[in-house]
């Protein structure tokens, strides 16, 4: 069973990415990896982070786990990939 959770307009689900700046360049990007509850029924949302620097994307992931209201206040922007070149872009 795949479980959403809206956020505003959209939805957190598995595959969304979000983005919070940092300051200057620098950003960071949350891939959704999983949304769920855990054994107390709180919803959580499971994620890699990359770090951004203007459209330099880092290729070092971390994997991280938040509570859903932690994250949809962590991560307030969701983005789309673009296609250039045969490349992904954010």
């Amino acid at each position: 069973m795949i479980q959403t959770f809206p956020k505003g307009d959209y939805a957190i689900v598995k595959g969304s990415l979000f983005r919070r700046g940092m300051g200057g360049s620098m950003s960071e990007i949350a891939e959704v990896v999983e949304v769920g509850h855990d054994r107390m029924g709180i919803p959580h949302v499971r994620f890699n982070t990359y770090l951004m620097r203007g459209s330099y994307a880092s290729p070092n992931s971390e994997q991280r786990t938040l509570a859903l209201d932690s994250f949809s206040a962590r991560y307030k922007e969701r983005v789309q990939l673009k296609e250039t070149n045969g490349t992904s872009a954010v």
